[in-house]
């Protein structure tokens, strides 16, 4: 089987870490490549190059940003601090505006698509850390102030169109911000640590166990009851709160992701709330489409949902190309076809391909490892009637 029947298509990755670069490029000759190409409003997913950025790490347009939320601002006190550009852990500056400033300079490499780390507002620190990276939401209606403002990123993608340039939202429904505590882990104030005789500190605990009656007792501390928006998310009872997944089993789709409270996603409530929420933000922002975080630790029934009516949606707003991919971290193709025939998302990532790769030239063990991961290609076919898509495209990303 050649590479052209595979199902997948080769989409170029940069993954933008360092900013030297664009200063030596500042002066030079750029030219609007993008311009060159089919509309973005009508080409195809399988032909875009894209550029997959995490903002606070690519350049620094605006500085009064720093520190995220302004020293007065008590809404999002829990929203400002973290930067030391010295420690790899914090905040490093980058942010929309830099990102807008520098699109001449990614539209000269080529670039199609713009692929952001998520952009929404964080705890600014957790465990002596940062989230600067984007994953430990707070507040899913608004950009983190680190990164700028709403206006700012509606601005960055009007930019982005006009240079014939898409722009995708990475995006998660499996959590959000380590806000809830447990009295038998964090203390009666939930701001101790308690680690058990096996060094493990809130273990997992099984839908076998709470049958018997063995439980965690959640809480939120004192002055983080409101922290969370929309405000339906500060309710404990729409989270597991079953303790720290450790991977495996159950504990992968209904544990805590490194602490991370965990949302209860098999609730209906869970779900119609996490698709209005995204609903807004493609009415808000008109993004190009979606990259969805930790997929394979979300119940299949929950994407069975979200999934269609999220790309109806966009159609109902004007983007009828709109394209979702997900994250399901599995080298098999029989796990990864799940989560687009079953599971109704339109695309995974194509992490088969990245073993078989690495097998074939890193570990030399020759390309029957290729055909072999090929004659699986039909576990990807599908015909999702609902988002008229007859078979799944998997993106296969070189860095």
């Amino acid at each position: 089987m050649n590479f052209i029947s595979k199902c997948s298509l080769l989409a170029a990755i940069s993954l933008a870490c360092l900013t030297s670069p664009l200063s030596q490029a500042s002066n030079a000759k750029l030219t609007a490549k993008a311009a060159e190409l089919a509309p973005y409003q009508q080409r195809a997913f399988q032909d875009e190059v894209f550029y997959f950025v995490l903002p606070d790490r690519f350049y620094n347009g605006d500085s009064s940003n720093d520190l995220g939320a302004a020293a007065n601002d008590k809404k999002r006190a829990v929203s400002r601090g973290g930067l030391d550009k010295t420690h790899k852990g914090m905040y490093h500056g980058g942010d929309l505006a830099g990102l807008t400033e520098k699109l001449p300079y990614l539209d000269n490499l080529g670039v199609s698509a713009i692929w952001l780390t998520p952009v929404l507002r964080n705890r600014a620190m957790q465990a002596g850390t940062s989230g600067y990276h984007g994953y430990w939401i707070l507040d899913f209606t608004e950009i983190d102030p680190h990164l700028g403002s709403n206006a700012e990123l509606k601005n960055f993608i009007d930019q982005a169109h006009k240079r014939n340039i898409k722009v995708f939202f990475d995006i998660i429904t499996n959590h959000t911000a380590d806000v809830i505590k447990y009295k038998e882990c964090h203390g009666e104030d939930g701001l101790g640590w308690i680690v058990d005789v096996r060094g493990n500190d809130c273990p997992f605990i099984s839908m076998a166990q709470l049958a018997e009656g063995k439980h965690y007792s959640p809480l939120i501390p004192k002055g983080d009851e409101t922290l969370k928006y929309p405000k339906w998310l500060n309710d404990m009872d729409v989270y597991h709160n079953q303790g720290d997944s450790f991977w495996r089993g159950e504990s992968s789709v209904r544990g805590d992701f490194s602490g991370l409270d965990d949302l209860y996603t098999q609730k209906a409530s869970v779900v119609n709330g996490m698709v209005d929420i995204y609903k807004d933000i493609i009415d808000e922002f008109k993004p190009d489409g979606f990259r969805i975080d930790t997929v394979k630790h979300v119940n299949i029934d929950f994407w069975q949902q979200f999934s269609p009516a999220l790309m109806q949606h966009a159609k109902t707003q004007g983007i009828d190309n709109f394209f979702m991919f997900g994250e399901v971290y599995s080298f098999e193709p029989e796990l990864l076809s799940r989560f687009t025939t079953e599971a109704k998302i339109p695309s995974v990532l194509d992490f088969a391909f990245q073993g078989a790769m690495t097998k074939t030239l890193v570990e030399q063990q020759g390309t029957d490892v290729l055909a072999q991961l090929f004659a699986k290609d039909h576990f990807y076919q599908t015909e999702h009637k609902d988002l008229t898509l007859k078979v799944c495209v998997t993106p296969t990303l070189i860095n």
